[in-house]
């Protein structure tokens, strides 16, 4: 699954890894694929899992919008 890294950073923000978030901001590709880039997303303790369910979510949210 493809995410913005904002997603990442926001994700490691919620909680409370704020050293960290400004870390991946800078470290992550703009588009993270959660397949190719999981060594990053491991190293940053960012679980695939929760990234792909947050990302839906969003995803949802944005899509069911009226514009």
């Amino acid at each position: 699954m493809i995410v913005d890294k904002a997603v990442v950073a926001r994700k490691l923000r919620e909680h409370g890894d704020y050293d960290r978030a400004q870390a991946a901001a800078c470290a992550l590709p703009r588009q993270v694929d959660t397949n190719r880039d999981a060594a990053l997303l491991h190293f940053f303790d960012v679980s695939v899992a929760e990234l792909e369910q947050s990302a839906e979510l969003e995803e949802s949210a944005r899509v069911g919008r009226p514009s």
